[in-house]
């Protein structure tokens, strides 16, 4: 079963992706928002990790909150987007989302990349299908 979404987070590629960040970034000692962050998704997803020995780490979305949550609230992180290309047809849309990584709100940049994200549109509101990221700059 999935959340009901908030319907900002859904309704536009700018909300989804605006949300895609705002879930996973905190504080330290912070809990995720899990819940909000489950309504962004069909429960299909996959996300693909490429490791810098270039293996491709991939999980559902459950492997990879269980993977990532007492790291993200143990030491704090937040990722922001600076810059985005979309590619757009129809129903279905491709995000390649640059970002920055800190582990304090302002704190000194920890690391970066290009998210790339998969969105569908079913006729309501958008979905995320998949995302990709390097797990470290290249």
């Amino acid at each position: 079963m999935i959340d009901e979404p908030r319907p900002e987070d859904v309704e536009t590629i700018d909300g989804i992706i605006k949300a895609f960040y705002e879930v996973i970034s905190g504080p330290k000692g912070v809990p995720r928002q899990w819940k909000r962050d489950a309504a962004l998704y069909l429960p299909e997803t996959r996300f693909f990790q490429v490791r810098p020995d270039k293996s491709i780490r991939i999980e559902s979305k459950p492997e990879y909150i269980a993977r990532v949550d007492s790291w993200l609230v143990e030491n704090g992180f937040f990722e922001y987007e600076t810059g985005r290309e979309v590619q757009q047809y129809g129903s279905v849309a491709h995000v390649l989302s640059t970002y920055e990584s800190r582990q304090t709100e302002d704190g000194p940049v920890i690391g970066g990349g290009k998210n790339s994200v998969q969105l569908v549109h079913d006729g309501t509101r958008w979905w995320i299908t998949a995302a990709a990221w390097n797990s470290a700059l290249q």
